[in-house]
Protein backbone atom coordinates (compact mmCIF):
# COMPACT_ATOMS: atom_id res chain seq x y z
CA UNK A 1 0.00 0.00 0.00
CA UNK A 2 1.11 3.36 -0.52
CA UNK A 3 1.91 5.76 2.16
CA UNK A 4 -1.43 7.88 0.94
CA UNK A 5 -3.42 5.11 0.89
CA UNK A 6 -2.73 4.02 4.29
CA UNK A 7 -3.19 7.94 5.68
CA UNK A 8 -6.31 8.03 3.84
CA UNK A 9 -7.72 5.06 5.42
CA UNK A 10 -6.12 6.23 9.02
CA UNK A 11 -8.24 9.48 8.98
CA UNK A 12 -11.67 7.39 7.73
CA UNK A 13 -11.00 5.13 10.75
CA UNK A 14 -10.25 8.48 13.22
CA UNK A 15 -13.35 10.08 11.71
CA UNK A 16 -15.48 7.24 12.37
CA UNK A 17 -13.74 6.72 15.87
CA UNK A 18 -14.45 10.32 16.56
CA UNK A 19 -17.97 9.95 15.52
CA UNK A 20 -18.26 7.19 17.59
CA UNK A 21 -17.17 8.87 20.73
CA UNK A 22 -19.39 11.89 20.13
CA UNK A 23 -22.47 10.05 20.02
CA UNK A 24 -21.35 7.87 23.02
CA UNK A 25 -20.77 11.01 24.86
CA UNK A 26 -23.73 13.22 23.87
CA UNK A 27 -26.10 10.00 25.20
CA UNK A 28 -24.17 10.16 28.14
CA UNK A 29 -24.61 14.05 28.47
CA UNK A 30 -28.33 13.26 29.09
CA UNK A 31 -28.98 12.38 32.91
CA UNK A 32 -30.96 9.67 33.56
CA UNK A 33 -32.79 8.88 36.40
CA UNK A 34 -30.73 5.71 38.43
CA UNK A 35 -33.46 2.76 38.66
CA UNK A 36 -32.99 0.27 41.69
CA UNK A 37 -32.23 -3.02 40.85
CA UNK A 38 -32.19 -5.66 43.39
CA UNK A 39 -30.60 -9.12 42.74
CA UNK A 40 -33.38 -12.20 42.49
CA UNK A 41 -32.81 -15.88 40.94
CA UNK A 42 -34.66 -17.38 38.82
CA UNK A 43 -33.96 -21.64 38.51
CA UNK A 44 -30.57 -21.06 40.38
CA UNK A 45 -29.49 -18.03 38.06
CA UNK A 46 -29.02 -14.61 40.26
CA UNK A 47 -29.55 -11.79 37.88
CA UNK A 48 -31.51 -8.43 38.80
CA UNK A 49 -34.99 -7.28 38.95
CA UNK A 50 -36.86 -3.83 39.71
CA UNK A 51 -38.17 -5.28 42.50
CA UNK A 52 -37.43 -6.92 45.75
CA UNK A 53 -37.49 -9.97 47.56
CA UNK A 54 -40.39 -12.97 46.41
CA UNK A 55 -42.37 -10.25 43.69
CA UNK A 56 -38.51 -9.54 42.12
CA UNK A 57 -38.32 -13.13 41.87
CA UNK A 58 -41.58 -13.18 40.49
CA UNK A 59 -40.81 -10.54 37.66
CA UNK A 60 -38.25 -12.38 36.56
CA UNK A 61 -40.57 -15.72 36.52
CA UNK A 62 -43.03 -13.75 34.62
CA UNK A 63 -40.34 -12.38 31.80
CA UNK A 64 -39.36 -15.49 30.67
CA UNK A 65 -42.30 -17.95 30.82
CA UNK A 66 -44.97 -15.38 30.50
CA UNK A 67 -44.24 -12.52 29.15
CA UNK A 68 -44.33 -13.94 25.32
CA UNK A 69 -48.18 -14.07 25.34
CA UNK A 70 -49.09 -11.73 28.17
CA UNK A 71 -47.14 -8.19 28.29
CA UNK A 72 -48.18 -4.98 27.75
CA UNK A 73 -48.06 -3.79 24.12
CA UNK A 74 -44.84 -3.08 22.86
CA UNK A 75 -43.89 -0.07 20.68
CA UNK A 76 -40.95 -0.44 18.23
CA UNK A 77 -37.79 1.64 18.56
CA UNK A 78 -39.35 3.33 15.40
CA UNK A 79 -42.24 5.47 16.00
CA UNK A 80 -43.33 5.49 13.14
CA UNK A 81 -43.63 2.03 12.09
CA UNK A 82 -45.23 1.23 15.63
CA UNK A 83 -48.10 3.59 14.65
CA UNK A 84 -48.35 1.40 10.90
CA UNK A 85 -49.76 -1.13 13.19
CA UNK A 86 -53.29 -1.49 14.26
CA UNK A 87 -53.54 -1.28 18.29
CA UNK A 88 -54.62 -4.95 17.75
CA UNK A 89 -51.50 -5.80 16.10
CA UNK A 90 -49.12 -3.89 19.07
CA UNK A 91 -50.58 -6.86 21.62
CA UNK A 92 -49.04 -10.09 22.13
CA UNK A 93 -51.28 -12.90 21.44
CA UNK A 94 -52.80 -13.62 25.59
CA UNK A 95 -53.14 -9.96 25.92
CA UNK A 96 -54.70 -9.72 22.57
CA UNK A 97 -57.40 -12.76 23.77
CA UNK A 98 -58.04 -11.00 27.34
CA UNK A 99 -58.65 -7.43 25.82
CA UNK A 100 -61.15 -9.00 23.14
CA UNK A 101 -62.73 -11.18 26.44
CA UNK A 102 -63.13 -8.27 28.49
CA UNK A 103 -63.62 -5.25 26.50
CA UNK A 104 -61.57 -2.62 28.50
CA UNK A 105 -63.36 -3.72 31.94
CA UNK A 106 -60.02 -4.78 33.66
CA UNK A 107 -56.32 -4.25 31.82
CA UNK A 108 -55.55 -6.72 29.43
CA UNK A 109 -52.25 -6.85 30.24
CA UNK A 110 -51.92 -9.38 33.69
CA UNK A 111 -49.09 -7.00 34.92
CA UNK A 112 -51.69 -4.04 35.09
CA UNK A 113 -54.26 -5.91 36.73
CA UNK A 114 -55.49 -5.24 40.07
CA UNK A 115 -58.00 -8.16 40.27
CA UNK A 116 -55.84 -11.11 40.17
CA UNK A 117 -55.96 -13.77 43.00
CA UNK A 118 -53.06 -15.96 44.20
CA UNK A 119 -55.61 -19.21 43.70
CA UNK A 120 -56.52 -17.90 39.83
CA UNK A 121 -53.02 -17.44 38.84
CA UNK A 122 -52.41 -20.87 40.12
CA UNK A 123 -55.32 -22.24 38.43
CA UNK A 124 -54.29 -20.83 34.80
CA UNK A 125 -50.64 -21.98 35.51
CA UNK A 126 -51.36 -25.54 36.17
CA UNK A 127 -54.14 -26.26 34.43
CA UNK A 128 -53.94 -23.21 30.78
CA UNK A 129 -56.96 -22.03 29.58
CA UNK A 130 -57.81 -22.07 25.60
CA UNK A 131 -54.85 -21.49 23.84
CA UNK A 132 -52.57 -21.41 27.02
CA UNK A 133 -50.87 -24.41 27.87
CA UNK A 134 -50.66 -25.94 31.40
CA UNK A 135 -46.83 -25.05 32.90
CA UNK A 136 -45.55 -28.42 34.83
CA UNK A 137 -43.95 -28.31 37.72
CA UNK A 138 -40.55 -28.62 35.90
CA UNK A 139 -41.33 -25.75 34.34
CA UNK A 140 -42.31 -23.26 36.99
CA UNK A 141 -41.83 -24.91 40.40
CA UNK A 142 -43.92 -24.46 43.14
CA UNK A 143 -41.35 -21.90 45.00
CA UNK A 144 -41.73 -19.98 41.27
CA UNK A 145 -45.55 -19.89 41.30
CA UNK A 146 -45.59 -18.53 44.80
CA UNK A 147 -43.36 -15.38 43.09
CA UNK A 148 -45.50 -15.36 40.28
CA UNK A 149 -48.17 -14.67 42.25
CA UNK A 150 -46.32 -12.35 44.53
CA UNK A 151 -45.14 -10.37 41.69
CA UNK A 152 -49.05 -10.09 39.49
CA UNK A 153 -50.81 -9.66 42.90
CA UNK A 154 -48.46 -6.97 44.06
CA UNK A 155 -51.08 -3.94 42.50
CA UNK A 156 -54.33 -5.65 44.17
CA UNK A 157 -55.89 -2.78 46.23
CA UNK A 158 -57.74 -5.02 48.52
CA UNK A 159 -56.68 -8.03 50.35
CA UNK A 160 -57.20 -11.41 48.91
CA UNK A 161 -59.45 -12.47 52.32
CA UNK A 162 -62.52 -10.24 50.99
CA UNK A 163 -62.81 -11.50 47.37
Amino acid sequence: MTRALITALLMALGTVALGIALSVWASDAQPKPPQQLFESSIGGVVTASPLPGAAGQGYLVFAKWCSGCHAAAFHLADQAATDKLSPVSRLPLGTNLLQQRYKGAVPAALEQRTDLTRAAIGFYVRHGSNAMPALRKTEISDAELEALSAYLTRNRNRPESSQ
